[in-house]
């Protein structure tokens, strides 16, 4: 660390609230807002002494181009999206590094949104990279400044060990079954607020689906059927719903309902 920034940083352990509080900022910001925001969080960091060290523990030995490959999901429709690793200390890490790119636009924020969670609404891209990235950023940061970074994770890998996540082979699966099911909502005579809404729960089932984490894939799935359900337009998609519901169902990516 440079001796002049010590300087200016601080012991206090209120610093390392700022952050988080710069954190939720961010995650409750629009589109427009979030570059002036990714700004402030990243000076929290630098003039907070126990928030800064706990980014530095997270990167010593991080290699982000390798996580960040890692981090790639195909999705249902041919692009890619991004998830988050199981390790607390590496979702730290690697969304430190994005933040600092999108901040010196080595990486600008556009890009990545457009890459990662595309859609024709900048504002649904954001939703999405607010709940696949930053809030588990949060809530990994927490993780490591409260010590259970550790417990968690070795949780985690008991849970994957014990099979109580879906296989590859399934969720290769239930991507064909999806991508049928995206063909037909792109193809139906929606519109407006109904599309936009639509197609942003169709893609957060496919990135549910891209990261096998069966919480997730549940909810996501919830919110799409309930969605779809609303639309006038999509009722033909009833029983293909029902089929999808059934197989995930029967390869335990959702509990019996």
């Amino acid at each position: 660390m440079n001796k002049d920034m010590k300087k200016y940083m601080t012991d206090s352990e209120e610093s390392f609230g700022d952050f988080m509080l710069a954190c939720d900022d961010l995650i409750n910001s629009k589109y427009i807002l979030a570059e002036g925001k990714i700004a402030a969080l990243l000076q929290k960091i630098a003039i907070s002494k126990p928030t800064y060290a706990l980014f530095e523990s997270a990167l010593q030995g991080f290699d982000f181009n390798y996580e960040f490959k890692q981090a790639k999901r195909r999705t249902a429709n041919g692009g890619e999206t991004v998830v988050m690793p199981l390790s607390a200390r590496k979702t730290v890490a690697l969304v430190f590094c994005l933040l600092l790119d999108f901040d010196t636009r080595r990486y600008p924020l556009r890009n990545f949104l457009h890459a990662f969670f595309y859609s024709d609404n900048t504002n649904w891209e954001y939703s999405a990279f607010v709940k696949d990235v930053l809030v588990p950023f949060r809530e990994a940061v927490q993780a490591v400044y409260e010590g259970r970074a550790d417990e968690e994770e070795e949780e985690q890998r008991e849970d994957v060990s014990d099979g109580k996540e879906p296989d590859a082979d399934d969720i290769e699966t239930l991507f064909t079954d999806l991508s049928v099911l995206s063909d037909k909502v792109l193809g139906a005579p929606i519109e407006g607020d109904d599309y936009d809404e639509a197609v942003f729960t169709l893609n957060g089932l496919s990135r549910a689906l891209s990261s096998a984490d069966r919480d997730g894939i549940r909810l996501a799935y919830i919110a799409f059927r309930n969605t779809v359900s609303q639309i006038e337009e999509l009722d033909f998609l009833a029983d293909d719903i029902a089929a999808f519901s059934d197989k995930l169902v029967r390869l335990g990516a959702i509990p019996v309902a």
